[in-house]
């Protein structure tokens, strides 16, 4: 993988929420999992990828993107991966690298400045994510729907965390209640008082926007 000088990308950038503060242990752990969990996305997605996800100064991932498309999988993925011990926030930014070659920490440039100021503002702002593609209003919603979406996956218990996680991999109500050991009816109410079903309508109308992007 190369990325190229003149050249347009995505440049998706993800800050680990209170590492500093974090117990150093189950921080060190949870890093572990994670860097495993980026070698897994970083196969999946090859062929999208300009420069692979990686881990920057201990607190960062950052991954360049021919494509917006899987901003949202890797996102989830990395979210669930840092989930229970902390959580994340993202800017995604388009724009040009000032050094072209395969090492994402030498690659800087414009839209790795751009980024690094909308991560400094979600930091101030205690806010999830940030859009900037070059497209104002498929950026309001984009910022918008995953803000949303991130508040109430966040106000979820750790039950109701499980019951959507495998909502997320397709299992019906049914097949959730039988692998939990739950009454469907139990599946049903921690469905319903979560509003899962509401992330998962955030999550599609993101898809929907991401296929418009180029």
């Amino acid at each position: 993988m190369a990325a190229e000088t003149g050249k347009n990308y995505y440049l998706l950038l993800l800050d680990i929420r209170d590492s500093s503060v974090l117990p150093a242990k189950e921080l060190t752990l949870t890093i572990q999992k994670l860097e495993e969990r980026l070698r897994e996305l970083n196969r999946r997605y090859r062929k999208q990828l300009a420069l692979k996800l990686s881990i920057n100064y201990g607190d960062e991932i950052a991954a360049l993107l021919e494509t917006a498309q899987p901003v949202l999988p890797i996102v989830q993925e990395i979210r669930n991966t840092l989930y229970p011990l902390t959580s994340l926030r993202f800017a995604v930014v388009y724009g040009k690298i000032a050094v072209a070659g395969n090492d994402i920490r030498k690659a800087g440039g414009p839209v790795f400045k751009q980024a690094d100021e909308r991560i400094n503002e979600l930091k101030k702002k205690n806010v999830f994510s940030y859009w900037q593609t070059g497209h104002d209003a498929q950026d309001q919603a984009l910022t918008a729907l995953c803000n949303v979406s991130n508040v109430l996956l966040e106000e979820m218990s750790g039950y109701q965390r499980e019951v959507f996680a495998l909502l997320e991999q397709g299992y019906n109500q049914r097949e959730i209640a039988e692998e939990l050991g739950k009454y469907q009816q139990s599946v049903w109410d921690a469905l319903h008082r979560s509003k899962a079903l509401y992330v998962q309508e955030c999550e599609k109308g993101i898809g929907s926007l991401l296929a418009l992007l180029k």
